[in-house]
């Protein structure tokens, strides 16, 4: 029973969300092999696992169900991350396989289970981030892992000193110390010494010193550097990075104490081709990011940015600089004005545009983004003076993958018409869509390239539910709130087999029966309720 509970948990916070998420740069983790497609062990029935398989994700994975792993002698990309029950027993089970590359991430490992790893001779990825039982005993057996070339860590209480010892694997390229308290001193004297290190993920830590950002000026192959929601000296971090004359990523979102000083510092870095950044703290004239400060950054592909970022002396036209942009991300962004999207619409190779709670846009400047051909993923949440008229003409000229319109109260029933003819959506979200009636939702069920659909608090009604039901590639569906969802509605999904996460909270016409009878229907769907 508690391993069910876990399950239950883990599953839930694995598909918890809409399907549409914002453009945010990700750290990458080799310890999941790009060219090779996972065995993945589902978490509710029996499942004979390849004796040949070469990468195994299980979620979920008990000590005794390591026995059936070790046996896999072909095993080289191991996936434990979120189970619970997993402990230095079952770990040390799997000592003579040869991985090279192994997420133990959310499990209850711990120091003798980590000491176990050293019989693998070739594990060059290690991914220990999360919940994990930590000690001082537990970054001791890290560091005798020499081989490995990428570790992901998260561990609130690791000290400078426990830090260096790490920075100093001889091998290392790729290292996240994810919310650690402070890093000092220790630190920047391994990190002088660090000429390989090419990827450094501080996110979450709390207090970074500036000699540890002295010491980043030696790290000459830093490629990637993530210092989101990091708190420290913001701009004359941004002044340092000048020395880095490779670094291509550049994560500074949530930064604090980072004003118009370091913005224009960050512009001089002109090998940027992913930019995250934020500004925040201090006067309303040193959080305003002047967009031209970037006006250099010629090669940029990703560009996220929130706060007060457009100031007067800074004409929305400098988007036209960025020619090569694929991801533009102006979510919370103040202001966002039509001049704003009608010079992003001159971005012939924009992919994907985010945008959130931008209140001032309207229709004429969302309908110039028609323009972006490519466009294949946009988010407008929150955006409540966007209608129809801006809708239509994207449906129509733009190839949409995916679309979020929650929030956008002016979409009506012809909106709906127009994202009905998009046949090539795979995620939409119409969260909140008040002005749209059950029968013009009913249209979607033409969309049968859809994986995840949310529709919390719309008109949606059984006839709808019924037709959707019937989508061949749904695997998450989000009704919240939908108030004219009875139990004969319910019927229409119990045959979608695909489905994989459901969402029924605060459908008030439903009884507790018709939940549990579609729960013995659909055994391989989480249903939230």
């Amino acid at each position: 029973m508690l391993r069910l509970l876990c399950l239950l948990i883990l599953w839930f916070v694995a598909a918890h969300g809409t399907p549409c998420g914002a453009a945010t740069i990700e750290t990458p983790d080799p310890t999941v092999p790009r060219d090779v497609a996972p065995i993945v062990v589902p978490a509710w029935k029996s499942f004979e696992i390849p004796d040949n398989g070469v990468f195994v994700r299980w979620h979920g994975v008990t000590d005794d169900d390591c026995a059936r792993l070790a046996g896999i002698r072909t095993l080289r990309y191991l996936d434990l991350s979120s189970s619970p029950l997993l402990s230095d027993r079952g770990l040390s089970r799997l000592a003579a396989l040869q991985l090279e590359g192994l997420n133990l991430s959310n499990t209850a490992v711990g120091a003798e289970g980590l000491e176990s790893l050293r019989t693998m001779s070739s594990l060059r990825h290690l991914n220990v981030s999360g919940r994990l039982k930590w000690s001082g005993r537990a970054v001791l057996a890290l560091c005798k892992l020499e081989r490995l070339t990428s570790l992901h860590i998260t561990w609130d209480w690791l000290t400078s000193e426990q830090a260096a010892l790490l920075v100093a694997l001889p091998a290392l390229e790729h290292l996240s110390l994810w919310t650690v308290c402070e890093l000092s001193g220790p630190l920047a004297s391994a990190l002088q010494d660090a000429k390989q290190l090419r990827l450094l993920d501080l996110s979450g830590c709390r207090q970074i010193r500036s000699e540890v950002f002295d010491a980043l000026a030696h790290c000459h192959k830093l490629e990637h550097l993530s210092l989101t929601n990091c708190v420290g000296p913001g701009d004359d971090v941004a002044g340092r990075l000048a020395a880095l004359p490779r670094l291509r990523v550049l994560s500074l979102a949530g930064f604090e104490s980072l004003s118009a000083t370091g913005i224009d510092a960050i512009g001089r870095l002109t090998s940027l081709e992913e930019l995250d950044v934020g500004v925040s703290g201090g006067t309303d004239e040193a959080r305003s990011l002047n967009l031209g400060s970037l006006k250099n950054l010629k090669r940029l592909k990703l560009l996220s940015m929130s706060g007060r970022i457009f100031t007067s002396g800074s004409p929305a036209s400098i988007f036209t600089q960025f020619r090569d942009l694929r991801i533009l991300s102006l979510s919370h962004c103040k202001p966002v004005t039509d001049e704003v999207l009608k010079a992003v619409s001159v971005l012939r190779s924009l992919e994907r545009l985010h945008l959130a709670q931008c209140g001032e846009v309207t229709d004429e400047g969302v309908s110039s983004l028609s323009a972006c051909k490519a466009l294949n993923a946009l988010t407008l949440r929150d955006c409540p003076r966007i209608g129809d008229a801006a809708i239509v003409p994207l449906c129509r000229a733009c190839p949409l993958r995916v679309l979020s319109l929650s929030g956008c109260v002016g979409v009506t029933d012809r909106g709906l018409e127009a994202i009905a003819k998009c046949r090539g959506l795979t995620n939409l979200g119409l969260d909140g869509l008040a002005s749209v009636t059950g029968k013009a939702l009913r249209a979607l069920h033409e969309l049968t390239d859809l994986t995840g659909l949310s529709l919390a608090g719309t008109a949606l009604d059984d006839a709808g539910l019924q037709l959707l039901g019937k989508l061949p590639k749904l695997k998450t569906l989000i009704l919240s709130g939908c108030l004219k969802v009875t139990d004969e509605g319910l019927v229409g999904l119990s045959n979608c087999a695909t489905l994989r996460h459901l969402q029924l909270d605060g459908c008030r016409a439903l009884s507790d029966e018709a939940r549990k009878w579609l729960k013995t229907k659909l055994p391989h769907c989480h249903i939230s309720d």
